[in-house]
């Protein structure tokens, strides 16, 4: 029918591959790549996750995240402090 709706994955099921993603990609790590992936994966939240293996691993920009999210770029900017905010919790 055309409908954009179709050919786009809910947010919810897109984070939840990208989940599955990372946590093969972290298997495949060395060094000090993957400790970082290591303390990135005791995040809480599965997008925050998802957000920081992006910027941080893989080197996108927030604005490409969004697009890929279907968040703004402010949106992914709070997460992505959010999520470094609970690392720095976690690290104590």
């Amino acid at each position: 029918s055309g409908d954009i709706s179709e050919n786009v994955d809910p947010p919810l099921v897109l984070t939840d591959s990208l989940t599955h993603f990372y946590a093969e990609k972290i298997a495949r790590m060395e060094g000090e790549e993957r400790e970082i992936a290591e303390w990135i994966s005791r995040i809480s939240d599965s997008e925050n996750r998802s957000i920081l293996f992006m910027h941080y691993i893989e080197c996108r920009t927030l604005e490409e995240i969004g697009e890929k999210l279907f968040l703004s770029e402010r949106t992914v900017w709070n997460r992505r402090n959010a999520a470094l905010d609970e690392l720095c919790k976690l690290a104590g």
